[in-house]
């Protein structure tokens, strides 16, 4: 969809640019304004396209992957995307 290295997305304000970028892609994909207000939920179930974030975070996870000595072809088969935080360790001094 985008022409840009995946190295180059590491920071936030990239990424949520491309976001950006892509939402209003979208919205002018099936010609809406932006005083029309409609939810990105319903244009995404609309247009049916595949988020850039998630885009990103698996070609960098690919290429993590890969510099394994490991097999990796069914790691990089069945991705899984860690959303969300870290579960809290069950050893936390002092509390």
């Amino acid at each position: 969809m985008f022409n840009v290295r995946s190295s180059n997305l590491g920071s936030y304000k990239r990424s949520r640019a491309l976001r950006v970028c892509q939402n209003r892609m979208e919205s002018s994909m099936l010609n809406n304004k932006l005083q029309d207000k409609i939810k990105l939920t319903n244009i995404r179930s609309e247009t049916k396209v595949e988020d850039v974030t998630y885009t990103v975070k698996k070609l960098n996870w690919v290429g993590h992957t890969i510099s394994k000595k490991k097999k990796w072809t069914k790691e990089v088969i069945v991705w899984c995307p860690r959303d969300g935080k870290r579960r809290k360790s069950k050893n936390q001094m002092g509390r």
